[in-house]
């Protein structure tokens, strides 16, 4: 165990209820968290890496500064989680759901996010768009079709796309030696539906 810290490396924790709890700075490197019960609960700071949360309840949940790197986080509800700073690396969020959670600076370099809700609940019902999330972070993150974005970012980054040299349909990364250029055509696009009354979704706080 390492000092000081609450060490759960590689425990197997499926469907362990640890709601509204605090696990700041613990260690889940490779923890099976499968359909855990983590809503409200404080990890910030924490280490998932290589973790298995696919289906985990994460709503409300602080995980400012968490390490997410190849998780496995597929439909889980990140909904209202605090996010900001998390790195999210080559994690697999294919059909979680992001709605109202906060993504200010998060890293999402190679996250996987086909299928991802960021404005429903479950339910389908509209909720809030996620907060603070920009053409960057998206840039350098896998999307498709069934990613679920607030509209000023769908319609940017699908502008962007159309006119990069060897654009094509389906599953698409952005995270490549075009990046820049999309970014900035995308904020381009960003600006301009902001001048004709349209209010993007990274100014809503």
């Amino acid at each position: 165990m390492r000092s000081g810290l609450v060490d759960l490396s590689q425990a197997d924790l499926t469907g362990v209820d640890l709601r509204n709890l605090n696990f700041n700075d613990a260690w889940f490197w490779r923890a099976k968290l499968r359909s855990a019960k983590l809503q409200g609960a404080s990890f910030q700071a924490s280490r998932f890496s290589f973790a298995d949360l696919k289906y985990a309840g994460l709503a409300d949940a602080s995980l400012q500064g968490a390490w997410f790197y190849d998780a496995q986080l597929q439909e889980a509800v990140l909904m209202e989680a605090k996010l900001q700073g998390a790195v999210l690396e080559h994690a697999d969020l294919r059909g979680a759901y992001l709605a109202e959670a906060d993504l200010h600076e998060a890293v999402l370099k190679g996250a996987q996010l086909q299928g991802a809700d960021f404005v429903s609940f479950p339910t389908g019902e509209r909720a809030e768009p996620t907060k603070r999330l920009t053409v960057e972070q998206l840039a350098e993150a896998m999307i498709d079709d069934s990613t679920r974005l607030p509209e000023q970012l769908h319609k940017a980054l699908q502008g962007a796309a159309h006119q990069r040299p060897g654009a094509h349909a389906g599953s698409t990364s952005l995270a490549d030696g075009t990046r820049n250029m999309v970014a900035k055509q995308a904020d381009g696009l960003l600006q301009e539906a902001s001048k004709e009354g349209d209010k993007p979704s990274e100014e809503a706080n």
